[in-house]
């Protein structure tokens, strides 16, 4: 995706020179204003009786069938941590006492922590569900979504392929269209 350098003062959204579309990239949480936009952004929501502080925590913990093991990750600290119990990442490189904590935790789980056989199958509508709870339980949220009006949504993570767009920029952006889909289900155009 080619764009423009044009940066505007609503954070970082860019004209696509070929297309003339409009796109916001996001990725940090951090970032200001569409930061929100990030799974890793803390933005409590409830699902099923359960509270999260994330939608990572939220989608993370939805892989296991071990009840145990997905209270662990749901009651994680950070997002990053939920995002490494989730994919079972030992770090064997570290001597951080929270990274050594975590790999005890995924030593410890992993022959019992299965994850759910159709996993592959279901994993978008996961992330959708946790999503619509994000944007519908923070009013505030909700409004900045529906602010990026039909501008294109891309998760710019140069890590992540499948929901970003990855290092060479020609990921599939999952998570960019599924929000796309969110914001046209919660705010129809109207003709």
């Amino acid at each position: 995706m080619e764009s423009t350098s044009s940066q505007s003062n609503t954070g970082n959204q860019k004209e696509d020179a070929t297309t003339g579309v409009v796109v916001i990239e996001f990725y940090s949480a951090d970032e200001v204003p569409y930061g929100v936009l990030s799974n890793f952004y803390i933005a409590t929501i409830t699902m099923n009786n359960k509270v999260f502080k994330s939608v990572e925590h939220f989608y993370q913990s939805q892989k296991f069938m071990d009840q145990e093991y997905k209270e662990i990750i749901r009651t994680s600290k950070t997002p990053y941590q939920a995002k490494l119990l989730g994919c079972q990442q030992i770090d064997v490189h570290t001597n951080l006492k929270w990274r050594l904590d975590l790999n005890k935790i995924i030593e410890a789980f992993s022959p019992l922590a299965k994850m759910r056989p159709c996993w592959e199958e279901i994993k978008e509508d996961i992330m959708y569900e946790g999503l619509k709870a994000k944007f519908t339980q923070r009013k505030d949220l909700g409004q900045l979504l529906k602010s990026t009006k039909e501008k294109q949504l891309v998760e710019a993570s140069p890590y992540d392929s499948y929901w970003g767009i990855g290092r060479n920029k020609r990921g599939r952006n999952r998570l960019g269209c599924l929000l796309m889909k969110l914001r046209k289900d919660l705010f129809p155009v109207s003709n």
